[in-house]
């Protein structure tokens, strides 16, 4: 009966689920600054712009974000690999994390009128495109090794589990649960590197 419900399920299933133990698999490298955790989370965010466009309603918003975050894990793969480039973990002060939030803020705004080109204005496009645009905040800081990133994500990752989970993703809901622990435990691991004598990292 099992295998049965199982083989019945159609594609997208599978490449959520796929896509969710990779995501995993991504970020709890990153935690650790291993470069391996690019190239994992760039596999899995190709699954997930194909699982994004094909739900309906489909979320392109978040489809254009998992092939961004493609990209961007590659060149993060390159960019923690590269000796002369800073490539510590370091804190923004007060007043450049303040720049940071009013950047999601206006690419909010960009995001939701590109959005609004393919999709009527609704409360839905409007969730898709805020956490799009903060995504890509904490995406580029996590490629610079910015110790903030991780509360971004904390904080993304839990109002995601809760759009996932109304959107009938409850594998991605799941995922974005645990991926919001992983935050946290990002945060206490790096918080600890950066209290150590710099050293090169893998």
């Amino acid at each position: 009966m099992l295998i049965e419900q199982l083989t019945s399920q159609p594609p997208v299933f599978w490449l959520e689920a796929l896509g969710a133990l990779l995501s995993m698999l991504s970020v709890w490298l990153n935690t650790q600054l291993s470069r391996a955790g690019m190239l994992v989370g760039a596999t899995a965010c190709i699954l997930y712009a194909c699982v994004f466009f094909l739900v309906t309603p489909p979320m392109y918003g978040q489809s254009f974000l998992q092939l961004f975050f493609c990209l961007a894990s590659v060149y993060g793969f390159w960019f923690w690999g590269q000796t002369n480039q800073t490539s510590f973990v370091s804190l923004s002060s007060v007043a450049v994390q303040g720049l940071w939030f009013f950047m999601g803020c206006v690419l909010s705004i960009l995001v939701v009128s590109f959005l609004s080109i393919f999709s009527d204005l609704s409360v839905h496009l409007l969730i898709d495109a805020t956490l799009t645009a903060f995504s890509l905040v904490a995406q580029y800081l996590l490629v610079k090794k910015h110790l903030e990133n991780w509360l971004y994500w904390f904080f993304i990752n839990i109002f995601s589990s809760f759009w996932f989970a109304y959107s009938n993703l409850w594998f991605s809901a799941i995922l974005y649960l645990v991926l919001a622990i992983l935050a946290l435990k990002g945060y206490q691991s790096w918080q600890n590197m950066l209290k150590q004598p710099k050293q090169k990292s893998t």
